[in-house]
């Protein structure tokens, strides 16, 4: 074990703490992409925060520091050589800033990217399914280009042209407020609230943002009736093996 474990295992429970309400909001069973979008926007600017202003990185210096202390761990780095045969080989002066530029820093990065590409890429998508969520009027208007290119984008799932679609959502948003003001905040809440009878096109776009997948945090399931199928099928075919 040496100094640079003890960091690489302090900046991932740093950064790991940061995402953890995310990761908990990932795991409901209500939660739709146009919301995960927003929590991981969210995380995301809070790392590049971080990562501009570099305030997080003393503490957990300092943390890593104790442990090495307590377990007698020298606190080294490499030195910048001439021939570079690393590529972490940074001009630094401290350990401290070594190791924030080797270690905490691409962590950050990458971890920045990876929202990026998990959730975040897909906003142009969903900024038309927004629109569905606004319960002002004037709000739709100012949101309907975008909402059109979504029609547009799911148009073979639904029986009407983007003008209509649009016009069927603010009567929709009429049938909300005759209801009693009602302001579903994501795509299952809403389809309760949604008479496929009345508006078949909304009903399906929200059927199709609440069937968008946002994460694989879920835990596994067992299928107990797959496994006895294998165990009666392997004791049946000999030597053969059932793989599944």
């Amino acid at each position: 074990m040496d100094f640079e474990f003890l960091i690489s295992l302090q900046v991932i429970n740093v950064i790991y703490q940061l995402s953890l309400p995310l990761s908990r909001e990932f795991q409901k069973v209500d939660l739709d992409l146009v919301q995960a979008m927003d929590l991981a926007k969210d995380l995301r600017d809070e790392l590049k925060r971080i990562r501009v202003e570099a305030d997080t990185f003393p503490g957990i210096f300092e943390a890593a520091k104790k442990i090495a202390e307590t377990l007698d761990i020298e606190i080294k780095h490499k030195q910048k050589v001439s021939r570079q045969k690393n590529r972490a080989n940074p001009d630094v002066q401290s350990a401290e800033e070594y190791f924030r530029v080797t270690v905490f820093n691409p962590f950050l990065d990458f971890y920045i990217m990876d929202l990026g590409e998990r959730f975040i890429d897909h906003e142009k998508i969903l900024e038309g399914f927004s629109a569905l969520f606004k319960h002002d009027l004037s709000e739709i208007d100012k949101a309907a280009e975008k909402f059109i290119e979504t029609v547009e984008f799911c148009q073979k799932f639904l029986d009407s042209g983007p003008t209509a679609v649009l016009i069927e959502l603010k009567m929709w948003k009429k049938y909300l407020i005759r209801k009693g003001d009602i302001k579903p905040n994501n795509s299952l809440k809403a389809l309760d609230d949604c008479p496929e009878e009345n508006c078949p096109n909304i009903n399906m776009l929200l059927r199709i943002l609440a069937t968008l997948p946002v994460s694989t945090s879920t835990a596994e399931r067992t299928f107990s009736s797959l496994k006895r199928i294998k165990t009666i099928q392997r004791n049946t075919i000999k030597e053969d093996r059932l793989n599944g």
